[in-house]
């Protein structure tokens, strides 16, 4: 699980961008948790993984808000984007907090979130999921993953790093990058996140 309390990358209030490292209060839009990927099974992973945001109590998410997962894999394709989630619309929970789980998930959310489960395989239920070459669940442990804001919604599938050399490029350019984390299990996997 990626826990970041508080973050240590740029957020923003749901109305306005603030300062870096200001990941720290109620008014801003922020990665709070992710379950991204597990040892085990295939079918095992795709339970286990969540999803978990932080907002403003109640608040709903502007239109062009996504969260976005980016393949880190050196040997695969690194900088393709492997998910890509349409926030838009969705509500944060009366304690400020919005959950997503895959079918199967056990993982008991406070009530008080607004909690959203997928009725369909992995996380292909959520409203806005939308995987590259139909993924439904996180890819491999080397992944970025980011709450963006942008004009034009990105594409499963686009590479923000065309020549793999790390430096993220394209479509990139037109992200406003709210929050960001990433990880990776290998030395010559990329990492793309805006620290």
């Amino acid at each position: 699980m990626l826990n970041r309390r508080p973050a240590l990358v740029a957020a923003v209030l749901l109305s306005s961008v603030s300062s870096a490292f200001a990941c720290t209060t109620a008014a801003d839009l922020c990665l709070n948790e992710i379950q991204p990927y597990y040892s085990g099974s295939p079918t095992f992973r795709r339970t286990v993984q969540y999803l978990e945001f932080r907002g403003p109590a109640g608040a709903t998410i502007p239109a062009g808000t996504y969260f976005v997962a980016v393949d880190g894999d050196f040997n695969q394709g690194s900088g393709t984007l492997d998910v890509v989630l349409d926030l838009s619309g969705k509500t944060i929970g009366s304690n400020g907090f919005l959950v997503l789980l895959p079918a199967g998930n056990a993982y008991t959310a406070n009530a008080a979130a607004t909690t959203e489960v997928s009725g369909s395989a992995g996380f292909s239920g959520i409203s806005g999921w939308s995987g590259n070459a139909g993924t439904n669940f996180f890819e491999r442990p080397s992944t970025t993953f980011f709450l963006i804001q942008a004009a034009t919604a990105p594409s499963p599938g686009a590479d923000i790093d065309g020549n793999n050399d790390g430096t993220p490029d394209g479509a990139y350019a037109g992200w406003t990058i709210l929050d960001s984390i990433g990880i990776a299990d290998n030395n010559k996997d990329r990492t793309y996140g805006a620290i």
